[in-house]
């Protein structure tokens, strides 16, 4: 408008439509409704008719564009990548240190550095407690949005969103079209007509209806299909808007007029029909009751309701709908014995495989169907007076199955008769083979279940099932732990319950192959590995093996040796190597675990890594669910080792293996193990953790840290009895052999320390010592070289106590050490004071805080184990 200017809307009650009165006041589908009032014209084309549930408010939820527009942002890519994610100082720092200036894992299998999204470390806000930690956020796809491209049709945000948007927020398309250049994107508008929309809009949650002829006090409308309830009607006339409404509110009646058929089988079974009225047209919210037995809904309109019977005594029921939470009235149905189909009879009765049957019986209709159980038997012919009915069964497994006749007319028969398949037996072969299993034995015979396999048992055990037709079944004989010969019976039932007993199979030695070991015992998940099976009563040719069902590629064998090569593998698993010998089934293992192959990938091998090399220093590190990796070698200074999910073990074979990363994060339920509870670690091992206090810290664990949530790290070294005791005599300046008070199992090579006895300003004669050897009682061990000092183990009388003052000496080694490196630039040495330590509180000391001897000074610090609790709350 121009200044000054200012627009004027009038509101005419001379111009306002009424609408006053509604005849009839309840309807039903095409129900002929007359509404009166006044100011409608005569133009039929510019009056609409709405019908409104009256509980529906009429008033238009308004939303702010800034919520629709935070939707979008929320759920839809539109040209600048995924919605930012706050990230951590943390990983801009680590990205700045790295020689690409971005962030690489490098994972196992993986013929090159990942940097997508789905690569990184899944360690969501919500995993943690502390409302700060959500500020640590690893995952940084959105560091390189710009290297994918993305797509949008404007017109996914809709017509209406789009000009709102236009309207209030016209920028927001601009900076889109600016990022075109990098982005494809199109911007899409149609003209629709202003009247039209805010129609549209205004009657949201309305059903129209048909208009049929208008006067200018009366408008004839036919009523459209609507769930029961009440409505208001809503006339609206074209360039005047909306009636003014009094007394103009419709009620849809709930009706239930009829059902057809309405007599039938008391077996239930027929499919009948509810018509009426009011009906919500929602299978979902419509339920049909027969006296709290269940008509089961397979259809629904506003005006009809179609169900299946359910079985009922002879005499009348009563059929309730329930519809929208609306209970219609019922409607009466028959059941009646008189129109139950009857089965008296079926010929034959048995029989094996496909068959040809005649059902004898009555009220068989015109066009009947015929169940064996689950299976159609397929009508071939129907008589009547009397009524017969001929179909051909196919083979079906053994077993005693309900023969039922099912007809439009009336329904179900009854289900007492059955057809009994029989199942047999005839033959088992071979009879005898391997107590290692693996023979494949064939029974033959008929009735077998094609559809469910049938279980068959050797003895207690299970033959795997080959294969199976109605007249075969093929099996892998099950292993048996005995010796010598055992006979055992092979029996086979099916699902339906039946057994038959097909005859017997004896495990026999002198036909069981032998497998006494396998070297090497593990190789990579790739394949690659040259394995030789030694054992007895192998073949000379022809023999196959397996590991977990990879085929080994044999390349040499023998009636006592075989060498084969590996195939891959999906995933890492310990199993016996399993040698089929033609003719005579598999070779019996060992319950040692000598004849056992682990796929597994080991660190050092370069198919662990994608064939491109093994890690480097600085290398980001993770290893995912389903990866285990055999550490075999130290590793270089890994800037982060994630173990999200998979699991890294230390090889147990290998001695002193040093793991070394600046970072080490268990997530996931990852798993750092050296060594279990039940089988612990005997080698030396170790954890180096490098940084120093000017590092980047990482959120929550800080540096040189080991950090455990939601995993595992085991840690189970050699186990020591006995870590500290006295000594049993004094141990004189220049001896190299101590008197120990208990026996110790220490090793030579272990460090110890002797605690001082001596006075006040004794505290330097604490000796730290390196054990020789010891003796087999472990009382007496030999130091590598002699005492300085001497250190007392004696007993004093005072009165009736007696006192002992004997010195402490302590283990100081362990086979496992987790530790943080030491970094020299930031090491000072401290030299001795000049004059020595003086306890006596009273004493002018030469020393700051009293030192007694050379120290070294250091801002380093150690490494850092940080678990958290299990739960929430809970603590350790």
């Amino acid at each position: 408008m121009a200044d000054g200017v200012t627009a004027e809307y009038t509101y005419s009650t001379a111009m306002t439509p009424t609408s006053t009165a509604t005849s009839p006041s309840e309807f039903s589908s095409s129900t002929s409704i007359d509404v009166s009032g006044s100011g409608f014209g005569e133009d039929s084309s510019a009056i609409s008719v709405f019908l409104r549930p009256s509980s529906v408010s009429g008033k238009r939820r308004r939303r702010s564009i800034a919520s629709r527009l935070e939707e979008i942002a929320g759920g839809v890519s539109y040209g600048y990548g995924p919605k930012p994610k706050v990230v951590h100082a943390f990983w801009k720092s680590i990205k700045k240190e790295r020689p690409s200036r971005s962030i690489e894992w490098r994972s196992a299998g993986s013929s090159k550095k990942k940097r997508s999204t789905e690569r990184l470390p899944h360690l969501t806000p919500e995993d943690h407690a502390d409302e700060f930690e959500e500020l640590f956020h690893p995952e940084i796809e959105h560091m390189h949005a710009r290297t994918v491209k993305r797509s949008i049709d404007i017109n996914s945000y809709g017509q209406e969103l789009f000009e709102a948007i236009m309207e209030s927020e016209p920028d927001y398309f601009h900076r889109r079209r600016r990022s075109a250049k990098y982005h494809s994107m199109t911007l899409l508008r149609s003209k629709r007509s202003t009247e039209e929309e805010l129609l549209e809009m205004s009657m949201e949650g309305t059903t129209e209806a048909t208009v049929t002829a208008v006067t200018d006090t009366t408008v004839t409308f036919t009523a459209p299909e609507l769930p029961a309830g009440s409505y208001d009607v809503i006339i609206y006339v074209s360039g005047s808007g909306n009636a003014d409404a009094v007394s103009t509110t419709l009620t849809s009646e709930a009706m239930a007029d009829s059902i057809s058929p309405d007599t039938g089988s008391t077996f239930g079974g027929q499919t009948v029909m509810i018509t009426g009225n009011g009906f919500s047209g929602s299978m979902e919210d419509t339920s049909v009751d027969v006296g709290g037995e269940t008509c089961v809904v397979t259809a629904v309109t506003a005006s009809t309701v179609t169900c299946v019977t359910p079985a009922g005594a002879d005499g009348s029921a009563e059929f309730v709908v329930t519809s929208n939470g609306v209970v219609f009235p019922a409607v009466t149905y028959t059941y009646s014995a008189a129109s139950t189909p009857t089965v008296t009879s079926v010929t034959p009765s048995t029989g094996t495989g496909a068959q040809s049957l005649t059902i004898s019986g009555s009220n068989f209709g015109a066009s009947p169907t015929v169940s064996i159980g689950e299976t159609d038997c397929s009508v071939t012919g129907t008589t009547s007076s009397p009524d017969t009915i001929s179909c051909d069964l196919p083979a079906v497994p053994g077993g005693e199955y309900a023969v039922v006749v099912s007809t439009s007319e009336y329904g179900l028969s009854n289900n007492d008769v059955t057809y009994t398949s029989e199942l047999t037996a005839a033959s088992i072969s071979p009879t005898s083979g391997s107590f290692g299993g693996g023979s494949l034995i064939t029974i033959t015979g008929t009735g077998f279940d094609t559809n469910v396999d049938p279980t068959v048992t050797v003895c207690t055990d299970e033959c795997s099932i080959e294969s199976v037709t109605d007249t075969e079944i093929t099996c892998l004989a099950p292993a048996n732990s005995g010796s010598g010969t055992e006979s055992c019976d092979v029996t086979v039932t099916q699902v339906s319950g039946a057994s038959v007993l097909a005859g017997s199979f004896t495990y026999d030695d002198a036909l069981t192959p032998q497998v006494t070991g396998v070297s090497p015992q593990r190789g990579g998940t790739g394949g690659g590995t040259s394995i030789t099976i030694t054992g007895t009563g192998f073949a000379a040719s022809g023999n196959k093996v397996m590991v977990d069902g990879s085929i080994c590629d044999i390349t040499a064998e023998s009636a006592t040796s075989i060498t084969c090569l590996t195939n891959s593998h999906a995933g890492c698993i310990e199993v016996p190597v399993t040698v089929e010998v033609p003719g005579q089934g598999y070779g019996q293992t060992p319950d040692d675990g000598s004849a056992n192959f682990y796929y597994i990938d080991r660190w050092n091998s370069i198919w662990t890594w994608g064939g491109t090399g093994t890690p480097l220093v600085g290398e980001l590190i993770h290893i995912t669910d389903g990866q285990t990796i055999l550490l075999d070698t130290s590793t270089p200074v890994l800037k982060m080792l994630l173990i999200d999910g998979g699991k890294l073990m230390y090889d147990r074979d290998a001695n002193g293996l040093n793991l070394q990363a600046e970072y080490i994060l268990i997530i996931n339920g990852g798993s750092l193990e050296i060594g279990t509870e039940d089988e612990r670690y005997t080698n030396d091992a170790s954890i180096t953790l490098h940084g120093n206090v000017r590092c980047t810290e990482l959120p929550i664990y800080g540096c040189k840290t080991i950090g455990v949530r939601d995993g595992t790290l085991d840690l189970h070294g050699e186990f020591i009895p006995m870590t500290w005791t006295y000594l049993a005599q004094t141990a004189a300046i220049g001896d190299t052999d101590i008197t120990l008070k208990n026996g110790v199992n220490w090793k030579p090579g272990s460090e110890i320390v002797v605690a001082t006895t001596g006075g006040r300003a004794s505290m330097g004669e604490s000796e730290k010592k390196v054990i020789d050897s010891v003796s087999a009682d472990g009382t007496v061990v030999t130091l590598t070289t002699p005492l300085k000092f001497e250190h007392l183990s004696i007993m004093q009388t005072f009165g009736s106590h007696d006192i002992e003052t004997r010195a402490e000496v302590g283990l100081l080694s362990r086979n496992i050490k987790i530790k943080g490196s030491v970094n020299e630039q930031f090491v000072t040495e401290i030299p001795a004071c000049e004059k020595p330590f003086v306890a006596n509180e009273e004493a002018t000391q030469s020393c700051f805080h009293g030192k007694f001897g050379e120290e070294i000074g250091t801002d380093e610090m150690g490494a850092i184990i940080f678990i958290h609790a299990k739960e929430v709350d809970k603590h350790l």
